[in-house]
């Protein structure tokens, strides 16, 4: 898959690719954020704590992630799915991230929470399952 990203299109006025740079960012630090390394308590009972981490799973969650994709020219879905298996724009992300990563995808953000879909199913899929009310974002 090459992704056409808006910042290196001919003819793109430079505004437009200092706002992909800026999206670009902020997609890869959520990537970042949902690679943390879990603390002991969130192994033991599989659920995150960490708010960075959360935030993390609501943003890719969200319309927002999509929109921002679309911006820089990318589609959400593909993303998500090359994300999950470890293989994002010719670069291979380390087994051990990939792994952190599907875990926190699987485990729950609250006690009370219902899990998140499994790394199989389709990145559209994840938005259905979120939902605010049960599964509320620490304030920050």
């Amino acid at each position: 898959m090459s992704i056409d990203f808006v910042s290196t299109r001919q003819g793109v006025d430079i505004q437009s690719k200092r706002c992909a740079h800026l999206l670009s960012a902020v997609i890869a630090q959520a990537l970042k954020d949902l690679m943390q390394k879990p603390t002991a308590q969130e192994r033991k009972n599989r659920i995150n704590i960490n708010p960075n981490v959360i935030r993390s799973i609501s943003f890719f969650n969200s319309k927002t992630f999509v929109s921002y994709a679309n911006l820089i020219g990318m589609d959400a879905s593909e993303f998500m799915n090359r994300a999950i298996y470890g293989r994002i724009s010719g670069k291979q992300i380390p087994e051990s991230d990939v792994r952190i990563m599907r875990a926190r995808l699987r485990w729950r953000c609250s006690a009370d929470a219902p899990p998140l879909p499994t790394s199989e199913e389709d990145v559209s899929k994840l938005e259905l399952a979120w939902d605010e009310k049960a599964w509320p974002l620490p304030s920050s």
